[in-house]
């Protein structure tokens, strides 16, 4: 082993214990939809607790982890994608026995660095469909009408309803930090010692 990559080693070993040792995730779900004009998926960590005190309103702070989007601008007739990470679950709380659907907002990160705008996204579950009990930590299948707003403007139709959603747990744990950062510095080293071992073979008289 070369002295690269021996001292990339040791990095990469001081950069986990740095790091933690962080068990896989379980507790990431995904919401995935996808049907003619309109696909999306939203990730979310259901592990984060509910920060509103009240029955009626559940809310999960910085619970999103990424969002993948797609739908149709109705008024030109385009169909804009939102990428981006991070973002804010909001549940409004059917009332027991008032057969009214609970809504989901998702409000979103920045799509981009310094971005302010305010992208939301509110899902109502299909009446068609029986709204499930537990909305954000159980796995489903339902019908979700969604429309993406951008501040008080209409950006984006989202789902549709008739169209079956389906909130699943995600089967691949997510990679943490510290798992990135051993495998990004171990890759280094190794790139480092394959570069000295080739500028050493092409060294003049040797």
């Amino acid at each position: 082993m070369t002295t690269t990559l021996k001292r990339a080693c040791a990095i990469a070993l001081a950069s986990s214990a740095l790091w933690g040792a962080h068990p896989a995730r379980a507790d990431i779900f995904s919401l995935d939809w996808g049907y003619r004009w309109s696909v999306g998926q939203i990730r979310h960590d259901t592990s984060v607790a509910d920060s509103d005190p009240s029955a009626a309103r559940d809310v999960y702070t910085n619970s999103i982890l990424d969002f993948d989007l797609q739908g149709l601008r109705i008024s030109n007739f385009t169909f804009p994608r939102l990428q981006g990470a991070g973002g804010t679950i909001v549940v409004d709380n059917a009332a027991p026995g008032s057969g009214a659907a609970d809504t989901i907002t998702f409000l979103f990160g920045a799509l981009v660095p310094g971005d302010s705008a305010a992208y939301r996204l509110v899902a109502t579950f299909d009446p068609e469909f029986p709204t499930p009990p537990h909305v954000i930590d159980q796995p489903w299948v339902a019908g979700l009408s969604g429309v993406v707003y951008r501040g008080d403007e209409e950006f984006i139709l989202g789902m549709s309803p008739g169209y079956p959603t389906r909130h699943e747990r995600v089967a691949a744990p997510v990679p943490e930090p510290g798992t990135w950062a051993l495998f990004g510095l171990g890759l280094a080293g190794i790139t480092a010692a394959r570069w000295r071992r080739r500028a050493a073979w092409k060294t003049p008289g040797l």
